[in-house]
């Protein structure tokens, strides 16, 4: 029988879409410091990525409570990073590994640091920060320039309002789930 997390009274239940973990529940960090994404979100992102890529190395920058990692890992992906830098976010996103009994890498640090100094390369890279925080270009900068994306990889970008073209990089597919938008970019 599979153990059922329960929520704390703090923190909102969230859950896993699909996969060998579908239907499991695991805490969202409370705050404004992050922001849930969405189950049909998830959903059409990993959907999409399923049938157009190897999901075997995955990256999850700004990774909260880890819904995208969690997401990358039930539906097969053999390699999952989650880098979170927030401590409130990062002891949720701990907690939620144990909870869910997953391995996944935690890296406790700021991800623009990870990218310019980890030596991997990932099938997708999967990016999330802060709505206000405008990091995309120097994030797929540094995913460029230090080539963390493998080849034949996608970089998919969670964002509130329109992207502008990136340097190295072309936008192959956009969406709009209300007020969250997702861009999917490949290199050149």
């Amino acid at each position: 029988m599979r153990k059922r997390l329960k929520p704390s009274p703090t923190h909102n239940a969230l859950r896993i879409v699909a996969g060998s973990l579908r239907h499991r529940r695991f805490d969202a960090v409370v705050g404004d410091t992050t922001r849930s994404t969405k189950d049909r979100v998830k959903e059409a992102i990993f959907n999409r990525l399923q049938h157009r890529q190897s999901l075997d190395s995955v990256l999850d920058l700004f990774a909260g409570s880890g819904a995208l990692a969690f997401e990358a890992y039930s539906r097969g992906a053999v390699s999952v990073t989650a880098v979170e830098r927030d401590a409130t976010a990062l002891a949720v996103l701990k907690r939620n590994r144990e909870s869910l009994a997953v391995r996944i890498e935690i890296e406790a640090i700021d991800a623009l640091i990870y990218l310019k100094n980890t030596p991997l390369s990932f099938d997708v890279i999967l990016v999330d920060p802060p709505y206000p925080a405008d990091l995309y270009e120097e994030t797929l900068n540094l995913i460029h320039t230090h080539k963390r994306l493998k080849s034949g990889g996608t970089v998919v970008i969670l964002h509130e309002h329109p992207l502008k073209d990136f340097l190295g990089f072309i936008c192959v597919k956009h969406q709009r789930y209300g007020r969250t938008q997702v861009s999917y970019y490949e290199e050149m």
